[in-house]
């Protein structure tokens, strides 16, 4: 595939305009706001009856992503678009599907129809790829083993990404093995593994995929319930006894991400901090954030499992779906969650991340504004 060496910086691309589509998720609204910082105009694009998103510079679109001539219009004069949309709560298939999987479908046709369609950064997930059960980081060619409802929609949306960046769009997209890509190596048909750097023809055909590790920070809901524990002394140790993770705080993400947008890159990059963290490690940071020495419990797999299987009844009976799921409790069963992040160092050098500590305290100082415990 054309483009230069990967171990190469890449270079700075001029962004006139940009489109996040989930600009009001956890991630958006920082993506959003870090883009105002640095000045870059852009559209906010919110599901309709949904927080609305203020930024100066950007304008708040309130509508679904359908190929539809009001999403087009939306897209045009647009030469970016970063797509954080999507779903990683509840129990249901049919949940995932709509938001991972057939909205990226519909967003994919619009772009295709565009006379000049913009660049497309489409955010993913560590659970597309699944855990590292050798113990040993995985790379962005890694087979891909998701365990969970939530990872193998966004492998399939990854899957997608690839059959129409190949060519392949008419290959049956929405099942598993059927896009003409490979099931575990999505990236490595006609060389999507390998990434296309600035300079190259092809990096402005072909979409970036982001995988970042677990994402925390002020106005997260996922790690809320972890920071609720350590207020009472306490720090669950779910399924596993022990824990190896990757963790990057969300304001980190969003100026990698900028970055990422502003380096003319295609194919697939894990983006995130690179350091690894033991459960010892956020156990003490917890601590610290909160004044107290944690002391810590065992929740045994069969037990967590239960536990999620609860929260799933509970969906099944009110349609409302749960922080806590049985696709979660999996997740935590599995000790080691790591990404190499070579590819991301060597490309986008220079990258500087918040440590745990200031990150755990900063998210703790943000709770307690906000009310949130």
């Amino acid at each position: 595939m054309d483009g230069g060496p990967e171990g190469a910086p890449a270079a700075a691309m001029s962004i006139r305009r940009t489109l996040v589509i989930g600009a009001n998720g956890f991630i958006g609204r920082r993506v959003v706001g870090e883009g105002a910082a640095q000045g870059r105009p852009g559209i906010a694009m919110v599901l309709p009856g949904t927080p609305r998103v203020e930024a100066a510079g950007w304008e708040c679109l309130e509508g679904p992503v359908t190929d539809s001539p009001a999403f087009r219009q939306a897209l045009q004069g647009c030469d970016l678009v970063i797509n954080l949309a999507g779903n990683m709560h509840g129990a249901r298939p049919s949940r995932f599907r709509a938001a991972n999987v057939t909205a990226l479908a519909e967003l994919l046709k619009a772009v295709g129809q565009m006379p000049s369609p913009p660049r497309l950064i489409h955010v993913s997930s560590v659970a597309a790829l699944g855990p590292a059960l050798e113990g040993k980081p995985l790379g962005e060619g890694s087979p891909a083993r998701p365990v969970c409802l939530y990872g193998r929609s966004k492998l399939a949306g990854e899957r997608l990404i690839a059959a129409w960046a190949t060519g392949r769009e008419g290959e049956g997209p929405f099942a598993m093995g059927e896009t003409g890509v490979s099931r575990r190596h999505p990236w490595r048909q006609k060389g999507m593994a390998d990434i296309v750097t600035v300079g190259s023809p092809a990096c402005l055909r072909l979409p970036l995929v982001v995988r970042p590790c677990s994402v925390y920070g002020p106005g997260d809901r996922n790690f809320l319930d972890l920071f609720r524990w350590a207020r009472r002394g306490l720090f669950p140790r779910l399924a596993t006894r022990t824990k190896r993770v990757q963790l990057v705080h969300v304001d980190d993400l969003a100026r990698a991400l900028w970055r990422a947008a502003e380096a003319c890159l295609g194919g697939v990059l894990h983006l995130g901090n690179p350091a690894v963290v033991t459960d010892d490690d956020l156990a003490a940071a917890l601590g610290r954030a909160v004044g107290r020495t944690l002391r810590a419990f065992f929740v045994p797999p069969g037990a967590a499992a239960i536990v999620g299987r609860l929260h799933d009844l509970v969906e099944a009976g009110t349609g409302t779906a749960s922080l806590v799921s049985s696709g979660k409790m999996r997740e935590m069963s599995f000790p080691c969650w790591l990404q190499d992040f070579s590819r991301q160092e060597a490309l986008l050098p220079g990258m500087s991340w918040t440590g745990l500590d200031e990150g755990i305290a900063a998210t703790a100082a943000w709770y307690r504004q906000e009310g949130w415990w």
